[in-house]
């Protein structure tokens, strides 16, 4: 049996990032919230064109005019996932706590929230993509990269 993706904490992410942006941040994000909840729901094989404008109930041709193509699409998806999450860690780790064992008892709480959220999940079906796809991969390594720097 599937389990529902909870993309809410997520679209709260999304609505931080492009709030008063553009008029039209509300077309992005309503398409970038449609993405994940394809992807965290049914996996990246479900992850077409028009699934996500369905899910968004926008245009098919609106994804082209914010994302360009769908590996631009996957891009921004890594951009909306890390932000907020990047940050929270950094906070964490530069607090002092009084043990480190409670530094470790929250990253575990954070990590069983993104569990819980669908963020691993999407996460997962994104660096699957790596293998195949250029573009993410070196996306992928920038993610890499940052979550190395927080460590």
């Amino acid at each position: 049996m599937k389990r529902a993706f909870q993309a809410r904490p997520i679209r709260r992410a999304i609505r931080r990032r492009t709030h008063g942006v553009t008029p039209q941040a509300g077309t992005r994000e309503t398409i970038l919230q449609a993405a994940l909840s394809v992807l965290g729901r049914d996996g990246f094989a479900s992850l077409t064109a028009r699934n996500i404008a369905r899910e968004a109930g926008t245009n098919l041709a609106l994804l082209n005019y914010y994302f360009g193509s769908k590996d631009g699409l996957l891009l921004a998806l890594f951009d909306v996932l890390d932000a907020e999450r990047l940050a929270r860690q950094r906070a964490m780790y530069a607090e002092p706590a009084p043990t480190l064992s409670e530094k470790w008892r929250r990253a575990v709480e954070f990590y069983r929230a993104d569990l819980h959220e669908g963020y691993v999940r999407v996460l997962q079906e994104l660096t699957a993509q790596a293998y195949t796809n250029e573009r993410v991969r070196a996306r992928l390594h920038e993610h890499t990269r940052a979550w190395r720097g927080v460590l």
